[in-house]
């Protein structure tokens, strides 16, 4: 680390390693040295190095799998959606089948009835 940067040794672990990700040093799917390595490669601790990959963790670059490691993410690939996303669409989806379904009923009362009401507001 640059001993005249006033960022702290963490923030620059960081801007390091994002920079090889985006120099494409460090491809998708590969493995990040580990935090001891880094240390020595950065004369960091490895708390330092854990803090670093935190900041790429929380901005996506990386991810971490217990038990294998820390890996750079595939930016190319289409990430999973979250349980919360799939819940959310779901919702969305059977809603809009309501709206479809009232407006189906309302069309048949309005043909018993003789005259239309007023046209339901657009959905789209």
């Amino acid at each position: 680390m640059k001993a005249d940067d006033p960022r702290p040794a963490f923030v620059q672990v960081a801007d390091e390693l994002r920079q090889d990700i985006q120099a494409g040093t460090l491809r998708g799917g590969q493995q990040l040295p580990s935090w001891r390595a880094l240390g020595k490669r950065f004369g960091v601790t490895p708390s330092t190095v854990e803090k670093g990959i935190n900041i790429l963790r929380a901005e996506g670059l990386v991810e971490a799998s217990h038990g294998r490691g820390t890996f750079v993410r595939d930016m190319d690939a289409e990430p999973e959606p979250s349980a919360e996303y799939v819940a959310i669409m779901t919702e969305i989806r059977a809603l809009a089948d309501q709206v479809r379904a009232t407006n189906a009923r309302m069309a048949e009362l309005e043909k018993l009835v003789g005259h239309p009401t007023q046209p339901p507001p657009s959905t789209d």
